[in-house]
């Protein structure tokens, strides 16, 4: 049992101590240059609703306008390849109806009997 101990200890000091020179060995990446705040992203973000959507997806992520208005998003699956984002379902037109009471003929229109000459 003390023999064992000895060669995990000296086994736990040889892995440290090469550790410690793995970063003299291996070179670094350079940093990539800083990225000015007022720059915007090259694609939208998914989790930016296109305008008058209500459901859109990547092909990756699903989302959707809950009731309150905020944004619900599926997580991604693995190995997935977003593509660009599309929209499901629209909002509906906020234009008024045609009032049926407006149109002369809305009655004939909506008949389901036969038809008689007057």
């Amino acid at each position: 049992m003390q023999h064992f101990r000895i060669v995990m200890l000296a086994l736990a000091v040889m892995l440290t101590a090469s550790l410690a020179h793995a970063e003299d060995m291996l070179p670094l990446p350079p940093d990539p240059p800083a990225r000015a705040q007022n720059d915007s992203p090259a694609e939208p973000s998914v989790h930016a609703p296109p305008p008058r959507c209500l459901q859109w997806s990547d092909r990756c992520v699903q989302c959707r306008k809950g009731d309150d208005g905020a944004v619900l998003c599926s997580n991604i699956g693995p190995a997935c390849q977003p593509d660009t984002v599309q929209c499901i379902q629209t909002a509906p037109d906020d234009e008024p109806k045609a009032d049926p009471k407006a149109d002369p003929d809305a009655d004939r229109k909506t008949e389901t009997g036969p038809r008689t000459s007057p």
